[in-house]
């Protein structure tokens, strides 16, 4: 009975206080990962993560820090991306993750962190080309990336528009926050922590 009660509107509620009272990090993850499982399990974890968002979102006053901190709700989707988005990932960065490894070409930018005599100029070509790769693999796999996540984004997508009707960005850039700097970029930066690569770029 207790179970059951998880996947009501009362269960949601506790959730929520819990996430709020937790202070740790760490048990804040643990937390999340159990939930994740839970719903799972139960009704699917689509309308938790709408309930959590939408009240983290609805509390925020300042549109340029919405899920800047690392709440339940941000901290569950992190891991829920990762869980129902692995085989989505691995389509999509996959070979370019590959490629990059075999290129074993420097794309450093930074010319204090380049060897001398070394073309910062080749360099920077090398990262746009390699940039622009990347952005066109993501944006041609749109109808590739998995259901729940795409009914997630719309639900903050709208929730932030109506919340903040007067900004034209802010309903965007909370949506690229996630799958963009929490997903796509977080792969690509530790491939292996996404299983995408054996070890580390060097």
């Amino acid at each position: 009975m207790m179970f059951k009660t998880l996947f009501t509107e009362e269960g949601i509620e506790t959730i929520k206080a819990l996430g709020q009272a937790i202070t740790s990090s760490e048990d804040r993850v643990d937390l999340a990962d159990n939930i994740i499982n839970a719903y799972e399990a139960g009704t699917g974890a689509v309308p938790l993560f709408q309930a959590l968002l939408e009240a983290e979102i609805k509390s925020t006053e300042d549109p340029r820090v919405i899920f800047r901190g690392n709440s339940l709700g941000t901290k569950a989707l992190d891991l829920y991306m990762k869980l129902v988005g692995s085989h989505y990932l691995s389509f999509v960065l996959g070979p370019f993750i590959s490629q990059v490894y075999a290129l074993k070409k420097n794309c450093e930018v930074d010319p204090s962190q380049v060897d001398s005599g070394e073309d910062v100029k080749k360099n920077e070509a090398r990262l746009l080309t390699l940039i622009q790769q990347v952005l066109d693999a993501i944006f041609k796999s749109v109808e590739l990336c998995p259901t729940s996540l795409r009914c997630i984004f719309k639900h903050i997508q709208l929730t932030v528009k109506e919340k903040f009707p007067d900004d034209d960005k802010v309903r965007y850039s909370a949506v690229s926050g996630f799958i963009f700097l929490r997903f796509f970029c977080a792969a690509i930066l530790s491939p292996k922590l996404f299983n995408l690569a054996p070890d580390h770029p060097e």
